[in-house]
């Protein structure tokens, strides 16, 4: 599904899409160049295996039909919560709003699904942008994905 509108408004040419098998090798290029600043040069071969196995719903950001930003959902359907899971955007294009984007229609789906509950696992240099989007924190664990790259646990309640 592309979206463009309610959650890309003023935001021309930009368009959200679910990924496809096509996309895996730019997608984890992007998260690349995301290495050392954001992500631990170890998370590579775990986003690769996210990819192939546990991959469920994943969108990308597309900027004037170029690949911006990444993020997924994962599911716990039983206890009506799910995961924002492997979100990143391209270094060039931090603090413009897209990752808000991005964030917002993944919420959007989670709303329509009837999805009570959405939880992030994160690190300690994204976690002032998910308080900006609401998520409260539950947990800290220090040198949690690789050294100096610390577990933020942070939860919203849906409405």
């Amino acid at each position: 599904m592309e979206k463009r509108g309610l959650f890309t408004k003023g935001m021309k040419d930009l368009i959200i899409r679910k990924i496809r098998p096509s996309d895996f090798e730019p997608v984890l290029t992007l998260l690349e160049a995301n290495i050392p600043r954001y992500f631990a040069e170890s998370e590579l071969e775990d986003f690769r295996t996210y990819l192939q196995s546990e991959l469920e719903e994943y969108f990308l950001l597309e900027l004037k039909n170029r690949l911006i930003g990444a993020g997924g959902i994962n599911y716990h359907k039983a206890s009506q919560m799910a995961f924002l899971s492997w979100d990143f955007l391209h270094p060039a294009y931090h603090g413009k709003g897209y990752g808000r984007q991005l964030c917002e229609h993944r919420l959007q789906v989670l709303r329509c699904k009837s999805i009570n509950q959405v939880e992030v696992r994160t690190s300690q240099l994204a976690a002032d942008f998910y308080r900006k989007m609401g998520f409260q924190l539950v947990e800290t664990k220090a040198n949690f994905w690789a050294e100096g790259f610390d577990l933020y646990h942070m939860k919203q309640i849906l409405s």
